[in-house]
């Protein structure tokens, strides 16, 4: 569900799109050789992550979840606000 929230939020173009997808796995890559739109993609999903992750609905909601299941409490969180509100993730966009 992580990746298609981040497709669904990415910016408006089939590049943009794969540097979404590609943020989980590009840690300590250097982007330098991809084309400037798929690091935009890039860019993106880390902001979306960075918002989320420090947003207190998140961290408060978090708390609910075992300490072993945390590391995944947000991206269940967002699975569910997506399901049950698909508009307010357009907020964090």
């Amino acid at each position: 569900m992580n990746h298609l929230a981040h497709v669904f939020l990415a910016p408006d173009s089939p590049e943009a799109r794969v540097g979404s997808i590609l943020g989980d796995f590009t840690r300590g890559v250097d982007l330098s050789a991809l084309p400037d739109s798929v690091k935009h993609g890039v860019r993106h999903h880390r902001a979306v992550d960075s918002f989320t992750d420090q947003h207190p609905d998140v961290l408060a909601s978090k708390q609910v979840f075992s300490r072993q299941r945390r590391r995944f409490a947000g991206v269940a969180l967002l699975s569910l606000i997506h399901i049950s509100e698909p508009t307010r993730l357009l907020s964090i966009s």
